[in-house]
């Protein structure tokens, strides 16, 4: 026997031996869907706010984030209680998304959404050839402007691996003296920086 009172949403079950069990259906039923929305507010702080359906009160979140929209690292872990987060987005635009985590089931992921921020994005170049790296790998900065840009090199962990400074004539291209293909394998981020503007990219070396 199974009754559900809707009034409070209490779920009543007969169990062979056990007597009757009952439990509040909302603890026991897992997230179906989880709904991401956002917005750019002053200063380029990006506003995440999302709400769940079908959540149970076990739910706990994280909030991924990716340049290309492609590869995401984990830049949060939340409460179940929270549906609100603030991210300060340093570069031309963000991709986010939320990953819903319950006891004895798979990720919930939500929608993708793409923040811009209010810098040029056609101010700053990152362009790595090729990638993914294997014995040669170059790259190459490219800016509107003239000035120095200060760049770096780091794993998924943020652990910083290479870095320097270039100064970059407007509208030229300038290779950039790495060591990229000494390497190991893996996934790694490269960020450059000029005049407030930052833009970061991705690449793999094989």
């Amino acid at each position: 026997m199974l009754k559900l009172r809707k009034s409070d949403n209490t779920v009543l079950a007969a169990t062979y031996g056990r007597g009757l069990w009952t439990g509040n259906i909302l603890s026991i039923l897992p997230a179906k869907k989880i709904e991401l929305s956002g917005k750019l507010l002053s200063n380029d702080v990006a506003n995440l706010n999302w709400q769940t359906i079908g959540s149970n009160n076990k739910i706990k979140f994280s909030i991924e984030f990716s340049s290309n929209g492609v590869d995401f690292l984990q830049i949060a872990k939340l409460a179940n209680s929270t549906t609100t987060f603030n991210h300060k987005l340093n570069i031309e635009k963000g991709f986010y998304r939320i990953v819903g985590f319950e006891p004895t089931t798979s990720p919930i992921y939500s929608n993708t959404i793409l923040i811009k921020s209010n810098k040029n994005e056609s101010s700053l170049q990152i362009v790595i050839t090729p990638n993914p790296v294997k014995i040669d790998g170059r790259v190459m900065l490219r800016s509107s402007f003239n000035g120095l840009c200060n760049w770096v090199i780091t794993n998924t962990k943020g652990v910083v691996l290479q870095k320097g400074k270039e100064l970059l004539q407007a509208n030229a291209e300038k290779n950039i003296n790495t060591n990229i293909t000494k390497l190991s394998t893996g996934y790694y981020i490269i960020t450059a920086e000029q005049n407030g503007v930052k833009k970061s990219t991705s690449f793999i070396k094989e």
